[in-house]
């Protein structure tokens, strides 16, 4: 029989100085942590590489240990050991580098973060004018064991980069094809917010509401031509949901090109697009000047949802009264600003760890299946939806 003492206090307080003289003396190693964890060093390494799959209770005693003990992977042998680099490059449209954007940041750190814990270092690659040379660069020098790549597109020019390199990669959108296209591209995995639902949902609950003649302020009108998948994701589902419902969805995007966007397929006779000079506050108040019956706002544009309050309160515009207003909008940027409207939030958090770590496992695991995610978007009740009067 065991002495209560050594699984009591006393044996606490021996493996807490055991711990602390280890960290103390930087002597600890992968034996110790098998040792405090019970398990065998070889576990313990295919916890911290990710080289296999570990039960979710061994790997959380392993990844308990290393903290306990302070136990630091020397990343540069094991990436010698390897032939990898250690790092996954994130891949930024050079639309949003030539601007600032605070869903782009908390995008960046949820990447960083959760990329470190997987035990990888994140690279920026982008440029203001041509992101693809950068993507080229980084593929030819084997800067990366893998890349995410922010804001699919229609026809995206970077799949055929990774294919021919045969780079582990994650497309923040739907797989080509609706992912029928995954045997040319076998290493591309997806991930994304379900945009489609989002858009349903927004314009079923105006609908509710009593609403049949709504606005919707979406973002600038080059990412729809662009084929940028959270726009025309949205935008396509809102049209068809409110068409169906018998309403008048009226469109018009924060654009930095004057005229139509994107043809019979992406505009009709109730878009129209701002123009080079407008602002995120001039794009609301065209839209209220030009449709002054509707009922009802969807802000689909993280500008025009920050200056939005502030606009319809210089023109007297009383929420929900006058008019009801919705935005779509990341979480991070909901909860740090406090955007008072209803909102169906994307929560980067729980995207930037599922795109983590599809790719972590992809890098790991070459051959297995390309898979994709979609991940549900919230809806928070603030009351700036009313029934209409």
């Amino acid at each position: 029989m065991r002495h209560a003492g050594r699984d009591g206090p006393r044996g606490e307080a021996t493996g807490a100085s055991r711990a602390a003289t280890l960290r103390e003396a930087h002597m600890v190693t992968m034996a110790d942590v098998a040792r405090e964890a019970g398990v065998s060093a070889a576990t313990v390494s295919y916890v911290v590489s990710g080289s296999r799959q570990i039960s979710a209770p061994t790997a959380a005693k392993v990844r308990a240990a290393i903290a306990k003990l302070g136990y630091e992977v020397n990343q540069t042998a094991r990436n010698l050991a390897s032939s990898r680099t250690g790092t996954i490059g994130i891949v930024v449209p050079s639309y949003k580098a030539a601007g600032f954007s605070l869903s782009l940041s908390s995008f960046l750190c949820d990447y960083a973060t959760n990329a470190n814990a997987r035990g990888y270092d994140t690279l920026l690659l982008t440029d203001a004018y041509d992101e693809m040379t950068t993507l080229r660069k980084a593929v030819a020098m084997k800067k990366v064991d893998g890349v995410i790549l922010m804001d699919a597109e229609r026809d995206d020019p970077r799949l055929p980069v990774l294919r021919d390199a045969g780079l582990p990669a994650v497309l923040m959108g739907p797989l080509p094809d609706g992912g029928s296209a995954s045997a040319a591209l076998p290493s591309l995995d997806g991930v994304y917010t379900d945009f489609a639902a989002a858009a349903d949902e927004a314009i079923a609950c105006l609908y509710d509401h009593g609403h049949r003649d709504v606005v919707l302020v979406a973002d600038a009108s080059r990412l729809e031509r662009r084929g940028v998948q959270y726009v025309t994701l949205f935008g396509t589902e809102a049209r068809r949901a409110a068409e169906a419902r018998g309403m008048t969805l009226h469109v018009i995007a924060d654009g930095d090109d004057a005229g139509q966007a994107d043809g019979a397929d992406n505009a009709d006779a109730n878009s129209i697009d701002a123009n080079a000079t407008d602002g995120s506050a001039d794009v609301i108040d065209r839209a209220l000047d030009r449709w002054p019956e509707a009922t009802a706002m969807i802000i689909h544009n993280d500008a025009a949802t920050i200056g939005a309050s502030q606009v319809l309160q210089r023109r007297g515009c009383a929420v929900p009264r006058d008019l009801s207003v919705m935005a779509i909008v990341p979480a991070r940027l909901a909860e740090s600003l406090r955007i008072p409207f209803t909102s169906i939030r994307a929560d980067s958090r729980v995207l930037a760890k599922a795109a983590v770590d599809m790719l972590a496992d992809r890098i790991a695991d070459p051959g297995h299946p390309s898979a994709q995610r979609l991940v549900h978007a919230a809806m928070t009740d603030l009351g700036s939806v009313a029934d209409r009067r």
